[in-house]
């Protein structure tokens, strides 16, 4: 890994130059810049919204043995058994937020409004993907938020 720095290093040191000519001759305009920043964007919420997905799908298949509409899959099971999902969904999802928040030094403001109103308009990664953990177990069981 440090030779492949090494020599991406050396091919920049001696063709620098070069390199800024091609950038002046596909320079885009402020515009096309902004289609393409967002249709990059929208791909990325498209496979983010795709995978999300899939894992509640598979969230679905381990708790119930299917997939579907929740209310159509606890009607399958017996009274008593309808309780169990959503208790252990809900177990589940208290257990992904408090582990998940502790490995977190400062998990900082999680929520978009408070983010954008009180905060600096940035969103914390890792904050995100624990939350997004939390509501597969929770959504996925039968659970409410």
């Amino acid at each position: 890994m440090q030779g492949v720095i090494v020599l991406a290093q050396d091919f920049f040191r001696r063709h620098w130059r070069r390199l800024l000519l091609i950038r002046e001759r596909f320079r885009l305009s402020e515009e096309a810049f902004n289609i393409i920043l967002a249709g990059a964007v929208g791909v990325l919420g498209g496979v983010a919204n795709l995978l999300y997905y899939y894992l509640s799908e598979a969230v679905q298949w381990i708790v119930f043995g299917d997939t579907g509409d929740i209310t159509v899959l606890a009607r399958k099971l017996e009274l008593w058994q309808r309780l169990l999902p959503p208790t252990f969904g809900m177990l589940a999802a208290g257990l992904v937020l408090y582990l998940g928040l502790r490995l977190i030094a400062n998990p900082g403001l999680t929520n978009l409004l408070e983010v954008v109103v009180a905060g600096d308009g940035r969103l914390p990664l890792r904050t995100s993907l624990v939350n997004t953990a939390s509501s597969l177990c929770s959504l996925n069981t039968g659970a409410s938020i």
